[in-house]
């Protein structure tokens, strides 16, 4: 009696795993295809579920005709596309946005825009703006800002912005990170099986203040958060003070606390001009002002 009894409960313990695995599957199936409505960013709105790749020679045709999407949408506009464009089936998007509780403050999470920009995204794709809280950044500020951002870039170093964390400060005041790269040479090639963005295109990256004074570049400061035990890095903090300074913080990674046995978050801070000069910088530690 004993034994049928514990087969029973096997029985219904195995039909309660696989209904449980059969609606996950399902969910899971459904969250892809939201997500991929959700940030799909790039020129070609419409596109359609990826393909099921059944030969090399389909494979091949599928990443070629990405990769002229691609270098399509880096030519007209620039958008961040989705990890949709880049592979042959089923993938999952790779573009996230930072989390962020401010408002006109919008950051991508490692630095990643894929090849795009997140300035032309704000202000050409009306999915991404309804994904984050925005006031003061309308379209038209967004394209502003991008052709002041775009003009200084070009003269100081005859490339664009590919912005991946802008956040405003006030109204016609503005913080903008991102790399730099040509505006006519696309980052995207096919290696293997799939299209990558070059390397180059990340390593680039500078920091700049825009306000009524001009545009700025802040030198010698982190551009983005580090990472501490391999999770995903972000935008670093940035305030108005009211002596109108403003304040930078960054997460610098972890410290071991020899004499406590304990790790630590280090955090970088700056005290920055209204011009974009470092006029402080000192190091805290968590829960440390």
């Amino acid at each position: 009696m004993e034994n049928t009894f514990k087969n029973m409960s096997v029985a219904k313990n195995t039909i309660f795993l696989l209904a449980l695995a059969a609606t996950l599957f399902t969910l899971g199936a459904g969250c892809a295809t939201q997500n991929d409505s959700n940030y799909q960013t790039g020129a070609d709105n419409n596109t359609t579920s990826p393909t099921t790749v059944t030969t090399t020679a389909d494979a091949q045709t599928i990443l070629t005709e990405r990769l002229e999407n691609l270098n399509s949408n880096f030519a007209l506009n620039h958008f961040i596309p989705s990890t949709a464009k880049f592979y042959g089936q089923d993938d999952w998007l790779q573009f996230y946005i930072a989390p962020s509780t401010k408002i006109d403050c919008v950051g991508v999470e490692n630095a990643n825009t894929l090849g795009g920009d997140l300035l032309s995204s704000l202000a050409g794709s009306d999915l991404l703006r309804s994904m984050v809280s925005l006031k003061i950044y309308t379209s038209q500020y967004i394209k502003n800002l991008k052709d002041q951002v775009n003009l200084f870039t070009q003269k100081s170093y005859d490339q664009n912005m590919f912005a991946y964390h802008v956040c405003n400060l006030k109204n016609g005041m503005d913080i903008v990170v991102g790399s730099l790269w040509s505006s006519t040479t696309s980052p995207y090639y096919i290696e293997g099986k799939s299209i990558v963005v070059s390397e180059e295109f990340y390593q680039n990256s500078i920091v700049l203040l825009v306000n009524e004074n001009g545009t700025h570049e802040i030198r010698d400061i982190q551009e983005s958060t580090k990472t501490a035990t391999g999770g995903e890095t972000g935008p670093c903090d940035v305030a108005l003070n009211q002596d109108n300074t403003i304040s930078w913080q960054c997460f610098a990674g972890l410290g071991q606390d020899d004499k406590n046995n304990s790790t630590y978050g280090k955090y970088a801070n700056w005290t920055l001009s209204y011009d974009g000069q470092v006029i402080k910088t000192w190091q805290t530690r968590d829960n440390e002002k």
